[in-house]
């Protein structure tokens, strides 16, 4: 019995013992947990030693840069006491490049962004006082406006791409119109960050559907007030205009096709529609034939039996939101817009040849705030292919949300939108696509998103050295003994809008002081094969000019160089426009040099003005309020008219024909007139993606205005 109680006992203490082991490891465990923890926090927590280091490492670094920054201004100081009318914003302008000075920005409010030794730094113009705002990669960020050399000024005719990501942007809203159910529109104040190019046929029939989807994905989701919206779309013709449509069919004129034509298919539908904007195809047409079957998935037809569309009859503006048109760029309206017209032989023989042409256009709202259309499909004659054209403008949303949200809803009232977060829970309706066809799920044929840049030197951009000479800025001549002329081998990815007479009259100027205060200051360059590095001294940064492609001694055309005038007495005239009221032209016209003895383009390609043309000058008599804003004047009958010299040329360069291919079009410095019996075509020169050279009106003598946009094209003076 003793030895089974003692045995007993035994395995008790055992078992205690195993039992204390186990709570003796657990304590263990948690103590070491508790102490791991202590420790990681004590090391990497809020105020942990890592943390604290790192902060300190910061504070160090920050202030070591803040240190650099004062003696950097304390030495610009000591240039201010000996220079009289000394401007630091000038001073930091013209020294990029020098002395650690990596870029500077005149914001226009009395600050500027400087870039200095790899870090960015919030200067104040007038005392010298600045503050750190962290590392940089060596550039500042900018916006057209602080790089035109005009006090941070908007510039009359000239605007940028700079495209944006695709994304719900802060644009602002305020109230368009109430709706039959008491439900209320509102307009974003501005238009998106980003643009969306329209293509061809496909863009022409999808377009529509698309901007409105692109809308609805991004803006559709929005609170006002705490309550979501009910729809969002992008804005259309009805939202600013009281338009009303006409029938225009071969029957209605008599005409009886002979051939098969070519439209696109969603015109058979518009035909019973009460116009353009309402949405018409229930999924995007991304492939089409020319068999005559009408189906969904038909992006145009061919038809024997003629052609009925509807044309713009009357278009008047709803003076309730014609304020509301401007946003200072371009932008798309939801809104399809066709015309159509028989040959008329040069305008001498009406109606004399069985040939219908059609234009089918996307409306838009220009930079200048004035209703337009672009043309994105063509049909010329009996052509069954058409021709496709690529034009691109940002987008304009409009929102529809319930009534009892929006207090206020006066025609034009601001109303205030919930705020929402890029990231986490609470994104209120935030979205963001990389791609337009990733934001509608589906790649829309004709529709894609604008790939652009802002206005900072594009770090990677590599040199050609034009070895047919280059064009001198500086002299208005050729100059290969005394300086060098590289090109930059790709068009930039900026894009410059140009819009109407303000643009023939600001246009050169633009281009070329973008450039030169973006590339004007560098002080090394890589050459084309993109390792070598050469050190250059650079006199002057210009945008390519037609000179630098073409010699313009060696011209083939008959036509070219030759005096059109609106005089029909002026002798020294040969050709005539004789349409009477075709007497506009932009007012730096009126003091360009058309004397042909000083050769053909002599007065077009430089600018002939040292500041932009921010109001009318020339001749004002009987000039109205609407020509003054276009920047335009009329010379009516007098002396000697409106008098030209055709200069407009397209074709393929003569001169650095290799580098003429960037693959992309971009613009060039240089202006040109077309002249015709019934008017005068303004236009600037530009390169296409082909390398061939181009004409892009911004103006015609009888009023009408034009918006294009292309890349630009860098090119640099170097003294030898």
């Amino acid at each position: 019995m003793k030895k089974k109680s003692l045995r007993k006992i035994l395995q008790n203490e055992r078992r205690q013992n195993r039992g204390i082991t186990l709570i003796a490891l657990v304590i263990t465990i948690v103590v070491l947990v508790i102490l791991a923890t202590i420790s990681i926090n004590f090391l990497f927590g809020e105020n942990g030693l890592v943390t604290k280091a790192q902060q300190a490492t910061q504070l160090t670094e920050e202030a070591s840069a803040m240190e650099d920054m004062g003696i950097y201004l304390a030495s610009v100081k000591g240039v201010e006491a000996q220079e009289e009318n000394f401007r630091l914003a000038d001073y930091l302008s013209n020294n990029i490049g020098n002395n650690g000075l990596e870029d500077f920005l005149n914001n226009g409010d009395g600050y500027g962004q400087v870039s200095y030794n790899g870090n960015k730094f919030l200067v104040n113009l007038t005392d010298y006082t600045y503050t750190y705002l962290g590392k940089s990669d060596g550039t500042v960020n900018r916006r057209i406006e602080q790089v035109l050399g005009n006090n941070n000024e908007s510039v009359p005719g000239i605007s940028m791409v700079e495209a944006g990501a695709i994304e719900t942007e802060d644009l602002g809203w305020r109230v368009l119109s109430v709706n039959k159910d008491g439900s209320v529109n509102l307009i974003a104040n501005r238009n998106t960050g980003f643009e969306v190019s329209l293509s061809g046929i496909n863009g022409y029939t999808n377009g529509v559907k698309a901007l409105n989807e692109i809308c609805s994905k991004l803006y559709g989701n929005l609170e006002i007030n705490g309550v979501q919206v009910i729809s969002a779309r992008n804005a259309n013709v009805e939202d600013f205009y009281n338009v009303t449509y006409g029938v225009n069919s071969s029957e209605d004129i008599g005409k009886v096709y002979t051939t098969q034509k070519i439209q696109a298919y969603i015109n058979t539908l518009d035909v019973t529609n009460d116009g353009y904007s309402t949405e018409q195809i229930e999924n995007y047409i991304d492939a089409g034939n020319t068999s005559g079957e009408q189906s969904s998935n038909t992006q145009m037809l061919v038809s024997s039996q003629g052609m009925t569309i509807k044309e713009v009859a009357t278009r008047t503006a709803k003076e309730e939101t014609a304020s509301m048109l401007n946003t200072g760029n371009n932008y798309w309206l939801a809104t399809r817009n066709t015309n159509s017209h028989w040959d008329s032989q040069s305008g001498e023989i009406p109606d004399s040849e069985d040939e219908r042409y059609e234009e089918y256009k996307m409306t838009y709202i220009r930079a200048d705030g004035e209703y337009a259309n672009y043309t994105i499909f063509k049909i010329d004659g009996h052509n069954t292919s058409g021709t496709n054209i690529t034009q691109n403008c940002a987008l304009r949303p409009v929102i529809t949300v319930p009534a009892e949200c929006v207090p206020d809803t006066t025609i034009g009232a601001s109303v205030e939108t919930d705020p929402f977060n890029k990231t986490g829970e609470d994104t209120n309706g935030y979205v963001k696509a990389e791609t337009i066809a990733t934001l509608l799920g589906t790649d829309v044929k004709g529709v894609n998103a604008i790939s652009s840049g802002l206005p900072t030197i594009e770090a990677d951009m590599t040199w050609t050295k034009l070895e047919a000479g280059g064009y001198n800025s500086l002299t208005g001549e050729f100059d290969t003994e005394n300086y060098d002329y590289y090109i930059a081998d790709k068009t930039t990815k900026l894009q410059m809008r140009l819009t109407g007479a303000p643009a023939y009259n600001n246009g050169v100027l633009a281009m070329d002081t973008v450039m030169n205060n973006l590339y004007g200051n560098l002080t090394e360059i890589k050459i084309n094969d993109g390792k070598d590095t050469i050190k250059v001294n650079v006199v002057l940064a210009r945008n390519a000019k037609f000179e630098d492609f073409y010699d313009e001694t060696e011209t083939s055309s008959s036509s070219y160089g030759g005096v059109w005038s609106t005089n029909a007495n002026d002798s020294t005239a040969p050709n005539k426009i004789t349409s009477t009221g075709n007497r506009y032209a932009p007012t730096l016209f009126a003091s360009e040099d058309i004397n042909t003895s000083n050769g053909i383009s002599d007065g077009y390609s430089d600018a002939k003005i040292t500041t932009y043309n921010l109001s009318t000058t020339g001749s004002t008599i009987q000039l109205t309020d609407e020509q003054r804003n276009s920047y335009s004047y009329e010379f009516y009958n007098a002396d000697p008219g409106l008098k030209v010299v055709y200069n407009a040329y397209s074709g393929n360069p003569n001169r650095n024909t290799a580098q003429a291919n960037t693959g992309t079009p971009f613009w060039l410095s240089s202006r040109c007139v077309e002249a015709r019996w019934h008017s005068a075509l303004f236009y600037f020169r530009c390169m296409s993606g082909i390398g061939a050279l181009n004409t892009s009106n911004v103006f015609i003598s009888y009023s009408s205005t034009n918006s294009n946009c292309y890349g630009l094209r860098p090119v640099l003076q170097v003294s030898k």
